[in-house]
């Protein structure tokens, strides 16, 4: 009798460990209400988009949703996988390679083949495939190099391709667009991405231990909240600027809770928390000079909506600050433990209410900068305004989000990825609303108003009425 005859069913699974370990990864950091928040969702939208709209809807729906959160899903799977590809046990384990590199091609082999499916059977698009296929090649190299999702800011100007390009480059583009939606194209576009996928995965030797240690440095300073940690110059110059507000805020003679905030060190500074609007504003900038000088302006009135869709794709940075501003409350519990017991810190609920003003006030700050050198940019180019108002009233009420109570707070969970989408999906609909004509400017910024100062209430009675917020996440 074989070996493989005399194995253990677990031993004949072990291909499979990766797989496992990615899903217990993720359910153990996935609460119940979760579940049943998510479940109800997937159930409660459709139907009621059945029920209210009739044909297809609740289907497509259905549909939409599910490919959307098996994106999400691929997108943890393969941050699980490279975590897994250590450098020691791809050259020393047995097959250990193969094993990461069939957990990311089947997951990716039958997702292509279910978007192609559900593209010609709800929608008559042949195609949906090949999309797919970019999108977990996409997803899977924004995993392994973060800086990749930077250009999505660039996607919003897709439509101005067939304007910018010569007529014979984009008539060779299309050619190759119905290529690619075709069953030939599509083998050869999965293939390709199959290539892809399996090179990322190492297979030991010193390059793979080089950047096994720089993901590993990544990854910690991104538990940290750092959203700087990609870029070295702005790393430096934000150390320098704690250093000189340090030593200022330490020799003023004024009791302000700058001196107590000191105690979360230079990644919650303004310094660091603001290099990243610095950044999304110079690439705006940089976008919209290059446009004009190419003449892109005067050939469509299109490229406006393209600079407004590029916001969308910048949006992640301002909500980022209040992931740094988060990481570094969680990281430092001990100097904050020590701060707290000093003479003049305020005590329980005066203590919670200078520190959410105080956060809040880093968040204004930010976001204002922000806004006025956006509005500054964008002000002077027609078809921009609407996506700008509704970029800056949706990420308003994001620094809500940091009033909470912080004495239960813990590292970033899958719950706070949600509660950061929020800021988000209010742009979308701002714009959808305000673009479409659907409300008007005053009434807008009336609902909005309300809706921001209900908000706000509530966040404020939660952060008044916790324990005290320092140190934070002891419960």
């Amino acid at each position: 009798m074989s070996a493989a005859a005399l194995a253990s069913p677990r031993q004949q699974l072990a291909w499979l460990a990766p797989a496992r370990a990615a899903a217990q990864g993720f359910i153990n950091q996935t609460r119940w209400w979760a579940w049943a928040l998510g479940a109800l969702l997937y159930v409660g939208v459709p139907l009621l988009l059945q029920a209210l709209i009739g044909g297809k809807i609740g289907l497509v729906s259905f549909s939409i949703m599910l490919l959307w959160s098996a994106f999400g899903l691929w997108g943890l799977l393969t941050h699980s996988v490279f975590l897994q590809n250590h450098p020691t046990l791809a050259r020393l384990m047995p097959g250990h390679v193969m094993r990461l590199r069939l957990t990311l091609l089947l997951p990716y082999f039958a997702g292509t083949l279910v978007s192609e499916q559900l593209g010609r059977t709800l929608w008559d698009m042949h195609g949906l495939g090949t999309v797919a296929v970019a999108a977990f090649c996409f997803v899977a190299l924004g995993a392994r190099w973060p800086l990749v999702w930077a250009s999505t800011a660039v996607l919003g100007f897709t439509p101005l391709v067939n304007r910018i390009l010569p007529a014979p480059l984009v008539a060779l583009l299309q050619d190759g667009v119905m290529f690619l939606a075709s069953l030939p194209g599509l083998l050869l576009a999965t293939v390709a991405g199959a290539i892809l996928l399996g090179s990322l995965v190492q297979a030991g030797g010193p390059a793979h231990e080089s950047s096994y240690l720089k993901a590993q440095a990544r990854r910690r300073s991104s538990r940290s909240g750092n959203a700087t940690s990609e870029l070295g110059w702005a790393n430096r110059m934000c150390s320098n600027a704690y250093a000189r507000s340090f030593a200022a805020t330490l020799a003023g003679r004024r009791d302000r809770f700058d001196r107590i905030a000191l105690a979360l060190g230079p990644k919650a500074h303004r310094s660091s928390t603001g290099a990243g609007i610095f950044v999304m504003v110079i690439i705006v900038l940089i976008v919209i000079v290059s446009l004009r000088f190419t003449g892109v302006f005067e050939l469509s009135d299109k490229a406006a909506q393209g600079v407004g869709n590029s916001l969308f794709g910048l949006m992640g940075v301002l909500i980022g600050v209040v992931t740094q501003l988060h990481g570094t409350m969680v990281q430092r519990r001990h100097e904050q433990a020590v701060v707290s017991l000093l003479p003049g810190v305020p005590r329980g609920t005066a203590f919670n209410r200078a520190l959410g003003l105080w956060l809040m006030g880093q968040y204004l700050r930010l976001w204002g900068m922000g806004a006025g050198l956006l509005t500054l940019i964008l002000a002077w180019l027609p078809g921009t305004h609407m996506a700008l108002l509704a970029f800056l009233t949706g990420t308003l009420p994001g620094g809500l989000m940091l009033w909470r109570d912080w004495s239960r707070a813990n590292r970033f969970s899958a719950w706070d990825g949600l509660a950061m989408a929020l800021p988000i999906a209010l742009t979308v609909l701002s714009r959808w609303a305000l673009e479409g004509g659907r409300l008007s400017v005053p009434v807008f910024l009336a609902l909005a108003v309300v809706v921001i100062g209900v908000l706000a209430a509530w966040r404020w009675r939660v952060m008044t009425r916790a324990p005290m917020a320092w140190p934070a996440g002891r419960h």
